[in-house]
């Protein structure tokens, strides 16, 4: 029974609104102050990473662009503080309005109508209101020197001489051409298994989550599975492009093509050009990423954050503290968490690498002040990542998001004896299509990159080395065991090493002239991808993978389904049959959708179960059986379990209903 809130709670509930109205007089009399001439106060100094004002350009672009630009920005940036002030008191509003209204309101608003954890919800609220508010307090606080920051941003970005400008003059004419054509053979490669059946995780992400209006799709955190800035995506390609495969794994595929020349470009800054794009050709090529970025889900995504965050942190490095480079880092952190929780691991890699690198290059002192920095944009991030997240905690609670049972503590004798086991899965995933040759070569490269980094790599400290440092030591204190899809950002860290290990191996090549060598690193890096995506077509390794639950044979089976189903007959499956028939039925098949979810008792029960898989449950004659009793159907209402077909991974059953007799 939800009970009424006291009189002295609705009082402390409209505090922040007279607050609100407080902070409009004094911004109504600073604009008055300043058109009658006088002077508006000091506006905060943004965070530098380097030691002292004069180094830092950022600094003198903030000056020079406050004495010709004003504060044009500042009162937008104002108005969307004021904004978030108003949705945050209103928040603290329906947490003091009475229980039945609140419930009525948010039932009309859950994904089924109905809310089983009203009195949750209700608890969540003031503290997502004041969390709103602080937000909005800590940016109208901050709002000049917020502005001050787009103005400087905006400047980097603009005119021939911008950021991105010179950025891609460094790169060699060959070498552009090279990357065209590594990417038009990426795309290949990702379009010949575009068409693959649908697989487990992106059938029930669309069904749980993308099919749903979009704000139940981007608050309902009830499994992980939601990937919510995929889902994101999903959802506007799908709307746009209709419900097809195509449209589903468009997110994926675009995404998968963007991390071939994002791996050029966190190559280049650390090993040079040759290097760069013999990465970029490996991950061009590589079972794994070709995998995942025909798969609708978020992992491609992350690889591309994942991506950014390093050429940003490079850049910081060098002592060049850029408005763009620190804005780059902090998007592309909160982007990769809200796209998955997972991104906390190579967040703390990089961060532990540039605080060591700084250390290398110039003493602790600047460390120091690296370490400073770091620590302002950790809380930045963390601040934006919960703002985003603030749908799913305020409807499925935060523990959906930190503590679901995925993500539970497994005992250390549990964690430590399979651990090992899992880790070599994840090298036996990554592997999988790739020449036995090609992964000796890529191994001795990588590792020969490592032995040498110092003399081959601009950077103090090789970045795979602190990622595993961090991984190592988040895995043991959380005793979680991952799957290798949450590792792709170790991969492509890998693959980078290999490319450098390449590159210093083929310049050992006596008697080239620097032209030479720089055609025959390019014809190199296309064979060398030519090669590689040649053996994944041919082993169909993308196809065959089963990392995320596949069906090879569910062309097959939606027609036998269609020849054998008839009226009051139900459909049973085990997962991933069950995802994927679902989605199939939905995308092509209506018809079929409702032998799914028929009501009463069915004339006949059709299911399909896996062939090797037990399911859970005792007491059971065969897994058809164990499959109708978990789908609480009355096993001794229906006749012996027939096999009528048999698949790959999967075997039909049928069982008829018995006849009742005279005396029933």
């Amino acid at each position: 029974m939800v009970t009424e809130r006291p009189r002295s709670d609705v009082a402390a509930a409209v505090r922040p609104l007279g607050w609100v109205a407080g902070r409009l007089r004094v911004l109504l009399a600073r604009g008055s102050s300043q058109r009658s001439g006088r002077a508006s106060p000091r506006r905060a100094q943004l965070p530098r990473l380097t030691s002292s004002p004069k180094d830092d350009p950022t600094a003198t672009r903030v000056a020079a662009i406050r004495d010709s630009r004003g504060g044009s920005l500042a009162l937008p940036v104002r108005g969307l503080a004021l904004v978030t002030l108003v949705f945050g008191a209103g928040l603290w509003g329906l947490a003091s309005t009475s229980g039945e209204a609140l419930r009525g309101i948010a039932e009309r608003l859950s994904p089924d109508g109905r809310i089983e954890s009203f009195g949750e919800l209700w608890a969540r609220l003031p503290w997502v209101g004041t969390f709103v508010l602080l937000c909005g307090g800590l940016l109208l606080r901050f709002s000049e020197p917020v502005a001050d920051w787009l103005h400087v941003l905006a400047a980097e970005l603009r005119g021939p001489s911008s950021v991105l400008a010179r950025a891609h003059a460094r790169i060699p004419r060959t070498h552009r051409l090279a990357l065209l054509l590594l990417c038009a053979l990426g795309l290949g490669l990702r379009l010949d298994f575009l068409w693959q059946p649908v697989r487990y995780d992106e059938a029930y992400t669309y069904l749980r989550f993308a099919s749903k209006p979009l704000y139940i799709a981007l608050s309902d955190y009830g499994e992980p599975n939601n990937h919510l800035l995929n889902t994101l995506f999903v959802i506007a390609s799908t709307r746009l492009f209709g419900n097809n495969l195509v449209a589903l794994r468009l997110p994926a595929l675009v995404a998968g093509m963007a991390v071939i020349p994002l791996t050029y470009a966190a190559a280049a800054g650390s090993y040079g050009d040759s290097a760069a794009l013999l990465a970029a050709a490996l991950v061009a090529s590589s079972s794994y990423f070709i995998e995942f970025s025909t798969n609708a889900r978020g992992y491609s995504l992350l690889t591309v954050f994942f991506l950014l965050v390093v050429v940003a942190a490079r850049r910081l490095v060098e002592s060049r503290s850029e408005c763009l480079a620190w804005t780059t880092f902090v998007v592309a952190a909160v982007l990769g968490i809200y796209t998955l929780p997972s991104m906390a691991y190579p967040l703390g890699g990089v961060a532990l690498w540039m605080w060591l690198s700084s250390r290398d290059i110039a003493g602790t002192r600047a460390s120091v002040n690296v370490l400073r920095r770091l620590i302002f944009a950790g809380l930045v991030v963390s601040l934006l990542s919960v703002l985003m997240y603030l749908p799913s905690i305020l409807f499925s609670g935060p523990e959906a998001i930190v503590s679901n049972r995925w993500v539970q503590p497994l005992p250390w004798s549990r964690f430590v004896q399979i651990a090992p086991s899992e880790m070599a899965a994840v090298w036996g995933r990554w592997q999988e299509g790739v020449p036995v040759a090609a992964r000796w070569l890529c191994a001795a490269a990588a590792a020969f990159a490592l032995a040498f980094h110092r003399r081959i790599s601009r950077d103090p400290v090789p970045l795979i080395v602190p990622l595993l440092i961090c991984c190592v030591l988040l895995n043991l204190a959380l005793r979680v065991v991952a799957y290798p899809r949450t590792w792709i950002f170790v991969l492509v860290s890998y693959l980078i090493m290999a490319g450098a290990g390449l590159s210093r191996l083929m310049r050992a090549v006596p008697g080239l002239s620097s032209g030479q060598r720089e055609g025959c690193e390019v014809l190199v890096a296309i064979a060398l991808a030519v090669w590689l995506g040649g053996h994944v077509v041919e082993t169909g390794s993308v196809y065959w993978s089963e990392e995320t639950g596949s069906v090879q044979d569910a062309d097959a089976i939606v027609e036998r389904l269609q020849q054998i189903l008839r009226p009051g007959d139900r459909l049973l499956a085990d997962a991933p049959a069950s995802a994927v028939l679902a989605y199939k039925f939905r995308c092509c098949f209506p018809k079929l959708e409702r032998f799914l979810s028929a009501e009463g008792t069915p004339r006949r029960v059709v299911g399909l179960v896996r062939t090797h898989d037990e399911l859970e449950g005792e007491g059971t004659p065969d897994k058809m059986r164990r499959r109708m009793s978990k789908d609480q159907v009355d096993v001794s209402a229906f006749s012996a379990p027939r096999m009528i077909a048999e698949y790959s991974s999967l075997r039909l059953y049928e069982a008829s209903r018995l006849e009742a007799t005279p005396s029933e």
